[in-house]
C-alpha cells in the first residue's frame, strides 16, 4: 500500500515537473545589469544594481528586486520572506541567518554566496545556481530546487525534508548530516557528493527507487 501512494505521488511531483519546465522554457531569460561605479542602496526596484549594498537587518518582505544586481550584497539578517529575486545575481553575498522563507529565488545566480542558517523552507528556487555555495545548517524544507545546479556546494547538517531536487546537480557537494526524509532526487547528478550521515528516510533516490 505505501509503495502505491508513493508511485501517485511520484506521477503527480512529475507532471508538475514537466509544466513548470513548460514555464521555464516560455520565460526569456533577461540580460544581467551591469554594476556601475555609482550605487544608490536606497533604490529597492526590480532591475536594479544593488551591488555590494549593506542590507543587512532591513525587512525586505515581499520586496520585488527581480533581476537586481545585489552581487556581494550584505543581507545578513534580513527578512525576504516571499520576495520576488528572479533571476537576481546574488553572487557572493552573504544571506546568514536571512529569512527568505517562501522567496521566488527562480533562475537566481548564488554563485559562492553564504546561506549559513538562512530559512530558505517553501522557497522556489527551480534553475537557480548555488555553485560553491554554502549552505550549512540551512532550513530548506520543502525548497523547490528541481533544475538547480549546486555543484561544489556545502550543505553540511541542513534541513531539507520534502525537498525538490529533480533533474538538480549535486556534483561533488557536500551533503553530509542533512535531514532528506521525502526528498525527491529523481533524475538528480550526484555524482562525487557526500551524503555520509544523512538522513533518506523514504527519500525518491536519483534512479527512482524509494529510500527504505
Amino acid at each position: 500500500m505505501r509503495q502505491r501512494i508513493l508511485l501517485a505521488a511520484l506521477i503527480v511531483v512529475l507532471a508538475g515537473c514537466a509544466e513548470q519546465q513548460a514555464l521555464i522554457d516560455d520565460f526569456a531569460r533577461p540580460k544581467p545589469i551591469p554594476a556601475g561605479s555609482s550605487v544608490d542602496c536606497t533604490q529597492l526596484t526590480p532591475d536594479t544594481d544593488l551591488h555590494g549594498c549593506d542590507l543587512s537587518g532591513k525587512d525586505l518582505a515581499e520586496i520585488n528586486l527581480f533581476n537586481a544586481n545585489l552581487a556581494g550584497a550584505n543581507l545578513t539578517g534580513a527578512k525576504l520572506k516571499n520576495a520576488d529575486l528572479r533571476f537576481a545575481n546574488l553572487e557572493g553575498a552573504n544571506l546568514t541567518d536571512a529569512d527568505a522563507h517562501g522567496a521566488n529565488l527562480h533562475g537566481a545566480s548564488l554563485k559562492g554566496a553564504i546561506l549559513f542558517r538562512a530559512d530558505i523552507h517553501s522557497a522556489d528556487m527551480h534553475g537557480a545556481d548555488l555553485t560553491g555555495a554554502d549552505v550549512r545548517a540551512a532550513f530548506m524544507s520543502r525548497t523547490l530546487l528541481f533544475n538547480a545546479t549546486l555543484d561544489n556546494a556545502d550543505l553540511t547538517g541542513a534541513w531539507m525534508e520534502g525537498v525538490n531536487l529533480y533533474q538538480a546537480s549535486l556534483k561533488n557537494a557536500i551533503l553530509r548530516n542533512c535531514y532528506l526524509r521525502n526528498a525527491f532526487l529523481s533524475g538528480a547528478d550526484i555524482s562525487g557528493a557526500d551524503s555520509s550521515g544523512s538522513i533518506l528516510e523514504y527519500a525518491v533516490m536519483p534512479d527512482g527507487s524509494v529510500h527504505p
